[in-house]
């Protein structure tokens, strides 16, 4: 087998199963025989044939192929006392393939197991490894060895890998500090090699998997980068326009930012979003094309924002969503996260009237797209949560009576309507977000209060879908007696678990869906871990599994 060195084509070909194992056999067997002969002879065992075994892994189907490659490198690495042969710029280039492909996932599923594939993407231990050879091949090539030059294969390949890496802490800066360093090299005459629009945008990818606490000032970065890339003459497709507000669009919702820099992000998330719409209507051809979930990242970034006009931008894109797939284009048809988010958008209305009136006019155009057969805007019960959530929101504390007992009749509303759905059924946040809107509309310790609060409670309870959220809002807002009677004389002591008391089993036994029915105690903690019923579970689940199967009592099947 001939080393391919940077031919691109050589991906497509692979290794005949059992070649590169036959091919180690006989390597170790020539280094058994050097070492023995003493024999100090390159023409014996060359860098070439390294390669060609190196060759053989990185083009093979063969489960643990980076291992067993960088096995060989290593040993080529290290050498020992008669073997004098140091890796060259081919070995390097073959060493940065192979492990790239187990994070970009470019082989059959058969290559590795899927856990393997998953661990190396969250880990990002091979694209690491494979990043410090690139990083080896930019500093012998400043010290004067041209042959060491990196491909614009080889640095796209370490860029796609970065961008398919779930490390949220260090994806995004490698992947920047490699573009940088590529860029010095050109610039410094280095190399004729230049990033050209993949790279930056597989860069872009890996910035919007970042988290924004690991990585400050995303959003003013991803801007710089498509400025570079204009600067370059480089045409952004719509991917890069795609990761970049999406990016705006995560720092936005980040916990840590101030209102006026999340306007900042929503509004570069904008901006953005404009750019892609005017270089779509100025192309002949369609590189660039915003589609709906580049609409519904802006609407959810503005959506964040507590300033200024935000709630009325993001009905007007929606708005514009609309319009548009009513004319004809499909890849803007609103879906069920559009009006989501622009409900949440909608508490940021000066008055309570306004929040109301603009809740309930979003929530029907919605039932309207999905009656006019738009599936992808069918409610769910998030949907009508979050109705429930913004007639319930900190603003009608101080709101005057009629406000309240208007923004109280669209909760039942939301409530009744759910009830006659055959499609949504409620869930324990809806169970939680009652409980907070009548402590919210209703006057505090009144008697209203108390009966309605025990009657949520006790619904809650009947259908199995108490939590700690839904008990902790009980227990603030009932009176002492009426927690009393719902909830510590119902108190019962499981002795298979602990010595403590807990909620009836029959409340929360739709909690975790399929999951076995976990306890409570009586301050809302659930004893997952102390369970009996949580460990059998897991033992169930563990002798399922396919490897598993073939053990019973310590044997063998």
């Amino acid at each position: 087998v001939q080393s391919s060195g940077t031919n691109t084509t050589a991906l497509s070909i692979k290794s005949p199963r059992g070649l590169p194992q036959r091919a180690t056999t006989l390597l170790e067997t020539m280094e058994k025989n050097l070492e023995k002969e003493y024999n100090t002879s390159t023409d014996a065992l060359s860098i070439e044939t390294y390669n060609n075994v190196l060759e053989m892994w990185a083009l093979s189907h063969e489960p643990h192929s980076n291992t067993r490659a960088d096995s060989i490198f290593r040993r080529i690495n290290n050498g020992n006392s008669n073997n004098f042969i140091e890796p060259n710029a081919d070995t390097l280039r073959i060493m940065i393939r192979e492990l790239c492909q187990i994070c970009i996932g470019s082989r059959s599923e058969h290559v590795n197991t899927k856990l393997d594939i998953v661990n190396a993407q969250k880990k990002g231990n091979p694209v690491f490894q494979a990043t410090g050879h690139l990083m080896k091949m930019q500093a012998l090539l400043e010290n004067g060895s041209q042959e060491y030059e990196p491909s614009l294969e080889d640095y796209l390949m370490i860029f796609k890998a970065w961008g398919a890496v779930a490390d949220k802490r260090n994806s995004a800066k490698r992947a920047l500090n490699i573009l940088r360093k590529m860029e010095n090299l050109n610039m410094n005459r280095f190399t004729e090699v230049k990033p050209n629009a993949e790279c930056y945008k597989y860069v872009l990818k890996a910035i919007s998997g970042s988290r924004p606490k690991f990585m400050t000032d995303m959003g003013e970065l991803v801007e710089i980068l498509l400025s570079d890339m204009e600067k370059n003459g480089l045409t952004p497709d719509s991917e890069c326009f795609s990761y970049a507000i999406r990016t705006c669009c995560k720092e936005a919702h980040y916990n840590s930012s101030p209102p006026q820099e999340v306007y900042d992000d929503a509004l570069r998330a904008h901006s953005i979003l404009e750019q892609m719409e005017n270089m779509y209507y100025r192309s002949g051809s369609v590189v660039v094309r915003p589609t709906s979930y580049d609409y519904n990242n802006v609407i959810k970034a503005w959506s964040m924002c507590t300033i200024n006009d935000a709630a009325e931008r993001a009905e007007t894109l929606l708005t514009k969503m609309e319009n548009k797939y009513n004319d004809g284009d499909a890849l803007l048809m609103p879906t069920k996260e559009s009006y989501v988010n622009v409900i949440t958008a909608c508490w940021q209305y000066p008055t309570p009237q306004m929040q109301i009136d603009k809740t309930m006019s979003i929530f029907e155009r919605m039932l309207l797209q999905y009656k006019n057969g738009n599936h992808s805007c069918k409610p769910c019960v998030e949907s009508y949560n979050r109705v429930i959530s913004v007639c319930s929101s900190n603003n009608f504390i101080d709101a005057s009576d009629e406000d309240k007992s208007k923004s109280l009749k669209c909760v039942l509303d939301m409530v009744n309507r759910m009830r006659q759905s055959n499609e949504v059924e409620l869930n324990s946040k809806t169970y939680h977000l009652l409980l907070v809107a009548f402590g919210t509309l209703l006057e505090k310790d009144s008697q209203e209060l108390a009966k309605s609060v025990e009657s949520i409670f006790s619904k809650c309870c009947s259908e199995g879908l108490v939590n700690n959220k839904v008990l902790r809002s009980f227990k603030r807002l009932a009176p002492n007696d009426v927690y009393r009677r719902c909830v510590l004389l119902n108190a019962v002591r499981d002795f298979a678990s602990s010595d403590g008391l807990y909620l009836p089993l029959e409340w929360t036994r739709y909690v975790d869906g399929n999951r076995p029915i976990v306890p409570f105690t009586m301050e809302g903690n659930s004893m997952h871990k102390q369970y009996h019923a949580v460990q059998e579970h897991k033992m169930r689940r563990l002798r399922k599994r396919k490897n598993q199967q073939l053990l019973r009592g310590g044997r063998m099947k």
